[in-house]
């Protein structure tokens, strides 16, 4: 499983660890910890390897074993944050550890204080604060790996890269800097690259489920399902519980066409997902499924099963990103006043309940990214334009790159609907080229401005994403369909 992040992408936590050292912070190597609880320590230590691992649930557990010894430990609830269910677990436990951040090392502080920035929507502030950190600890090799990761997020690769490498090189027997190097290899092609990390991320832990899981995420994006499903299955012979693996047996089934198959398999992973919150996106990554064939009807009404458990679970924040989920469902389907309905209804529960600051953010996004292609639907030109320059405005004052990304991708699309294909193709190009949703409208754009050479190179990419999201699910058969369509052509 790719490590994950807090600002945002499918609501998960950016990850990250430090290590326990007994050393002064003027003398140590790595980060020193403070408590005065050896039992808490201890429990610590344990719980960051289990982090380390991706085993979050029980993660969690050594961490509130931990704060049961020492409820003022400061990077214990700073971890017991990171792995925080429900935003107000979340919170709870990152205002602890703000407010204990003057009783600890210094850095700790520049930890904590990274973490914050993370949640207040500031990455280049926390990126800022751990280059700060790892000048102070630059044999830390974990600061390294954590500081790689805030430049994942920011899709700064090149600087995450280096920082993983520097991971390694001060110790090649730690193996989490490899699987998010196998990763940044995936995401950008280098497949033998990435095969030969993973491979080595599973020789350093044969016995963790989660080396495996991220290879067959690699196979995946190969296409060779039958190898992702095997080591899927071996992560689960691992580990039964690793409810991702069994999600993504159930992809791979669904990219082969065996669509029963999979949804059977997706309900075994709701079946084994540890907490509500869990397992209502699995059940909407299954309802988003439905979208492979075609059939919308059914895929928002599996999107309204979820909306309903997640009001019952009482998790505001899921139904409102539900919400949103379903409002875009309804326009690609070209129903303008069912994404009306859905966008007020997440917009209404925004309005009326104490979420986090990075989710009332994401949830604004989410809101003016449907509002923008309501109004291009709607052929309300100058209200999209207006709204895409509002995104434009927050992405400058927040120096967010993904937000910079997203103003772009509106931008080009706002662009295409008015037939200005060439603007669109330089807009589109500057969007995030992992969103799989905007390279099929810059594939539009070449196909539209006459580039029909580039236009194939990203349909065919697109025809073989198989990264399962909405996105693809909305996307994939229009994109294999113009593939067809330009290879008939040549012919």
């Amino acid at each position: 499983m790719k490590k994950i992040y807090l600002y945002i992408k499918y609501d998960i936590v950016c990850l990250f660890t430090v290590l326990m050292i007994m050393a002064s912070p003027a003398l140590a190597q790595e980060i020193p910890v403070t408590t005065t609880n050896d039992e808490a320590k201890a429990l610590f230590v344990e719980g960051r390897t289990l982090f380390d691992n991706i085993r979050v649930e029980e993660a969690r557990e050594a961490f509130d074993k931990a704060l049961q010894e020492d409820p003022q430990f400061a990077l214990a609830n700073v971890y017991r944050a990171l792995v925080a269910s429900t935003d107000t677990e979340f919170e709870q436990h990152l205002t602890k550890a703000v407010n204990n951040k003057d009783q600890v090392s210094d850095g700790e502080r520049l930890l904590i204080e990274a973490v914050y920035a993370n949640a207040q929507n500031n990455p280049m502030k926390a990126i800022t604060l751990l280059k700060e950190a790892t000048e102070q600890y630059p044999d830390d090799k974990r600061l390294h790996h954590q500081l790689a990761i805030y430049y994942q997020g920011s899709n700064m690769i090149d600087e995450a890269e280096k920082q993983l490498q520097a991971a390694i090189a001060l110790d090649n027997k730690f193996a989490p800097p490899y699987n998010n190097l196998g990763y940044l290899y995936k995401d950008k092609g280098r497949y033998t690259e990435a095969e030969n990390v993973f491979n080595t991320y599973i020789s350093l832990l044969p016995q963790e489920a989660n080396p495996h899981d991220s290879i067959a995420d690699l196979y995946t994006k190969m296409g060779e399902y039958d190898l992702a499903i095997e080591h899927y299955n071996r992560a689960l012979e691992l580990n039964p519980n690793f409810y991702f693996s069994q999600q993504k047996i159930g992809d791979n089934l669904i990219f082969k066409g065996y669509y029963k198959e999979g949804r059977d398999a997706y309900q075994k992973a709701i079946a084994i997902a540890p907490s509500a919150s869990n397992k209502i996106f699995m059940h909407q990554a299954m309802a988003n499924t439905y979208l492979y064939e075609d059939n919308y009807d059914q895929s928002l009404k599996e999107t309204d099963n979820a909306i309903k458990w997640a009001e019952q679970e009482s998790i505001p924040e899921n139904a409102a990103t539900l919400y949103q989920i379903k409002a875009l469902i309804s326009l690609e389907k070209g129903d303008i006043e069912a994404a009306e309905i859905s966008m007020n209804a997440s917009d209404s529960i925004l309005a009326n309940n104490e979420l986090t600051e990075n989710r009332k953010r994401n949830l604004e996004l989410l809101s003016m990214r449907n509002e923008v292609l309501k109004a291009t639907k709607q052929g309300d030109f100058e209200k999209a334009t207006a709204m895409v320059e509002n995104i434009h405005k927050r992405a400058e004052q927040s120096q967010n790159d993904s937000e910079m990304k997203l103003y772009h991708m509106l931008n080009g699309i706002v662009l295409y609907q008015q037939n200005n294909f060439d603007m669109a193709v330089e807009e589109l190009k500057k969007s995030d080229p992992q969103n799989v949703y905007g390279q099929f409208y810059l594939a539009m754009s070449y196909q539209k401005s006459g580039m029909s050479e580039d236009a194939q190179k990203v349909f065919a990419n697109i025809s073989t994403w198989n990264e399962h999201s909405l996105e693809y699910a909305l996307v994939r058969n229009k994109a294999q369909a113009m593939a067809k369509m330009d290879m008939a052509v040549e012919e």
